[in-house]
């Protein structure tokens, strides 16, 4: 194989990947409720002119964003024009043609010829992640980091073997890119890439230190791009009970996983020794290219030990027990691994062609290598070409677009709050619904605020105790669905329930639906409240006992009734993202202003040309105590951290680019 052949080879094999990857529809929902949601609503609010921190479309409201979010992506603008399932599409196909250029350049790096880098960018779009993140599984956040890398290592080399004002163009570059990688992506997969970066310190400490002043710039812009997301995660996770931790999957992946990258797809060994990892998650790389990189490792000459290192680090972490802080999932650490061993797998291939002796064997073994990922990619990419054929019904029921949510959301008139039964919230939470539209989360989407929810990287705990850290959990339960007090108060306006459930007296039925084998029933309660009301002014020792049967002591479990002795007058309430005001008749005494909204620190209230504290009602709810004389109140949201943080990113993006550009001249 000379280096002289013709690249419209190569360039197929890599187009045939990308197409792949791009013609198919992962069938999952998952981060539709979490990033792609938190990004939606943040472009909404642009469109109106603001940059809000807090949401009155989810729960009793929320503070924003979730965590991972896209709010920082070059592509966010396009999710103004379209719709949330063809903008996530987008996104997976544009960093899919981004993550094989980024391979692309850093096969250059390591002067590997055209096939062989054709080999290395094919693998690593159809390999364990690719198949994971791209036609498995629908997680942009991941498949960011993943398609990012190959850059990332390239601006780190091209540090590291550049000086003077080379080395301060590329470090400020490799700073902005890390930044963003992070401000994008889930932060307990970030993570995982920490092999690299230590692999590549302890193996060009030397280099590192000669370049110090460039690197720690370069250290400091990616810390305040992401700067954003650490202070939700940081102000957050006080708000948590003590007693909750992570969702993590610790367990190392079994031996035969090993022998599986070998022998795939002839056997699953990995899949049937252990059910809990599936053909996605494990080592996923091919058998050709496995003992290439064997053999990168123990012929000496290469001069890229941060890949041995890498390799040695990432697959100790894979299958021994060693404890990981801040990671979530052990498996994910199989793609470091694979990172690596395609780069060596590539050094060997390339070593190999120049060699008379086994130029053929290493030329049949870049055909196998292609040949076997081929087949290994084949099962997941039918099924995520099927999901694409019949319209991404996952992608569309996690958004609501569908003709059964048309629907719903047409019946909901006048607009107001939705609380899901118990019956309902756990066929949700299962996807029972979703082919109608009632994902998680989805019919926000169509501006319909529902109660139940669940939301990741925030807490609801005075509202409904949160299912773990980092995810919280709103779940109104039975006893409170048959008290119209707390129907009334909190201004739940509809309740879709399955036919036959017990439901508070007084609820007037609207429409019926059919979904899958069970009946859904609307039901409209014309004494709900606006939201807002005034009680007096004494406030400090009111108590509400918990609810017969109900499982905890937060505010939907309690007996909201004790409200009614504070003499309450509903007034008119207009919520915008991140601010309600608020109108009465002018009061001649004072009063305690409640709002069914969930309290924070960051709340502050103006009336009367005064700055009254906020504070939490029932330790819950938003409230205020307004002076006699006022007439109206403006609530708005100010995070002091969340605005520092976030001006100080954007400003860092910014200084970051025109640096990049003018050093580049």
């Amino acid at each position: 194989m000379n280096r002289s052949h013709v690249p419209w080879v190569s360039l197929t094999i890599v187009a045939a990947a990308c197409v792949v990857l791009a013609a198919g529809t992962p069938a999952d929902d998952e981060e539709f409720r979490y990033a792609v949601l938190t990004s939606w609503l943040h472009v909404r609010t642009l469109s109106q002119g603001t940059y809000a921190f807090w949401t009155s479309l989810l729960g009793l409201g929320l503070p924003q964003p979730f965590i991972p979010n896209f709010w920082f992506h070059p592509l966010l603008p396009l999710l103004a024009v379209l719709e949330p399932a063809t903008w996530v599409r987008l996104l997976l196909l544009a960093h899919t043609v981004a993550g094989a250029a980024g391979m692309w350049q850093v096969g250059r790096i390591l002067n590997l010829r055209p096939i062989v880098r054709a080999a290395c960018t094919f693998t690593f779009l159809l390999a364990g992640p690719g198949i994971n993140y791209a036609l498995r599984d629908a997680w942009p956040s991941h498949w960011i980091v993943w398609t990012s890398m190959p850059w990332l290592l390239f601006c780190l080399w091209r540090t590291l073997d550049s000086a003077g004002r080379r080395s301060w163009r590329l470090s400020m570059l490799l700073g902005l890119l890390s930044g963003l990688v992070i401000a994008n992506a889930n932060p307990a997969y970030a993570v995982v890439y920490a092999v690299v970066v230590v692999a590549v310190i302890v193996a060009r400490w030397h280099s590192i230190i000669e370049r110090w002043r460039p690197l720690s710039v370069s250290v400091l812009i990616a810390l305040l791009i992401s700067s954003p997301n650490a202070a939700v995660l940081i102000s957050e996770r006080g708000l948590f009970a003590s007693g909750l931790g992570l969702q993590t999957e610790n367990r190392p992946l079994p031996l035969a996983a090993a022998g599986d990258v070998f022998l795939r797809p002839l056997s699953h060994f990995a899949s049937q020794i252990d059910p809990a990892y599936d053909d996605d998650r494990t080592l996923s790389l091919g058998g050709a290219f496995a003992l290439l990189a064997i053999a990168a490792c123990f012929r000496g000459g290469w001069n890229r030990r941060e890949l041995v290192l890498g390799l040695a680090i990432g697959l100790t972490l894979l299958f021994t027990t060693i404890p990981i802080p801040l990671a979530s999932q052990r498996y994910q650490f199989r793609d470091p691994v694979i990172l690596c061993a395609i780069l060596l797998a590539g050094m060997a291939a390339e070593r190999g062609l120049q060699e008379s002796r086994i130029r053929y064997l290493t030329g049949f073994l870049l055909l196998l290598q292609i040949v076997v990922v081929a087949l290994i990619a084949t099962p997941f990419a039918r099924y995520a070409w099927d999901e694409a054929r019949s319209g991404m019904p996952w992608f569309r029921g996690a958004t609501a677009a569908v003709a059964p949510a048309d629907t719903l959301v047409s019946t909901l008139a006048p607009p107001g709050l939705v609380a899901f039964s118990p019956r309902v919230e756990g066929g949700v939470m299962n996807r029972t619904y979703l082919p109608t539209g009632l994902g998680v989360n989805a019919l926000a989407y169509r501006g319909v605020h529902v109660l139940n929810g669940w939301f990741k990287g925030v807490s609801a705990d005075p509202i409904w105790p949160d299912k773990s850290l980092f995810y919280a959990r709103v779940a109104p339960p039975q006893p409170f669905l048959e008290s119209a007090v707390s129907l009334d108060l909190l201004g739940i306006r509809y309740v879709l329930a399955e036919r036959g459930e017990t439901l508070a007296p007084g609820l007037r039925e609207l429409s019926v639906t059919n979904a899958t084998a069970r009946e859904l029933v609307l039901y409209e309660n014309d004494d709900a409240s606006t939201g807002a009301i005034l009680v007096d002014a004494d406030v400090d020792n009111v108590h509400a006992p918990t609810l017969p049967d109900c499982p905890n002591d937060r505010l939907l479990c309690r007996d909201l009734s004790v409200v009614t002795n504070l003499h309450p007058a509903v007034v008119a309430i207009v919520r915008s993202e991140g601010a309600i005001d608020v109108t009465f008749d002018r009061l001649e005494t004072s009063r305690t202003l409640v709002i069914a909204e969930m309290f924070r620190p960051g709340w502050t209230a103006t009336t009367a040309n005064q700055q009254p504290s906020t504070f939490a009602f029932l330790d819950s709810l938003l409230a205020v105590r307004v002076p006699a004389g006022a007439a109206s109140v403006h609530f708005a949201y100010r995070p002091g951290l969340m605005y520092a943080a976030t001006l100080g990113a954007l400003a860092t993006i910014a200084a970051s680019l025109l640096a990049v550009i003018l050093l580049s001249r």
